[in-house]
């Protein structure tokens, strides 16, 4: 753990970052490790590992629910945010499924009119979930009208993904 420390605090490296947090994490009993783990998923996001950035925003969802805070869940959502701006197809899809829950506690409400537009670009960045879950929203009608033109090319698209990635993808996707 800490040559992951190390090479995080003194050379950057995103990927140190993540595993010195995800160590961390294995003994969150004090307030100091908890916010250890944080600093290092923080530093790692901003270094651009995507891992990093969805942990963060995990762990800031869990204790928006826990805490009943807007205030974690508004950070939730920006750590997720940021990271779909920088085109991680992940961060996206994770950022679509937030807006999918109520968490009326942090007076947070279900929009899927954001959710469909994460999961649309999560699509165009070739995740292949987020073009089939579109397909189906778009013709039962759930969150969005029902449009079968819309339905259509996201089957196409997520077929299209399908094709360029192989059967495996679509068995082993997440």
């Amino acid at each position: 753990m800490k040559l992951f420390m190390k090479t995080s605090d003194e050379m950057n490296f995103s990927r140190s970052c993540y595993r010195a947090a995800e160590l961390l994490s294995k003994d969150t009993n004090t307030l100091e490790t908890k916010i250890m783990v944080q600093l290092y998923y923080m530093k790692g996001c901003l270094h651009g590992n995507a891992m990093s950035c969805i942990d963060l925003a995990e762990l800031y969802y869990n204790e928006a629910h826990a805490l009943k805070s807007h205030d974690r869940l508004t950070l939730a959502l920006s750590t997720l945010r940021m990271c779909c701006e920088k085109d991680v197809p992940a961060c996206c899809w994770n950022l679509a499924r937030m807006y999918t829950k109520d968490m009326k506690e942090a007076n947070f409400h279900k929009d899927f009119n954001m959710a469909a537009i994460y999961l649309d670009k999560a699509c165009h960045l070739g995740h292949y979930m987020s073009c089939r879950y579109l397909q189906a929203w778009y013709t039962m009608g759930y969150g969005v009208k029902i449009n079968s033109k819309r339905a259509e090319k996201y089957y196409e698209m997520a077929k299209d993904i399908e094709d360029k990635m192989g059967e495996d993808y679509t068995h082993n996707r997440t």
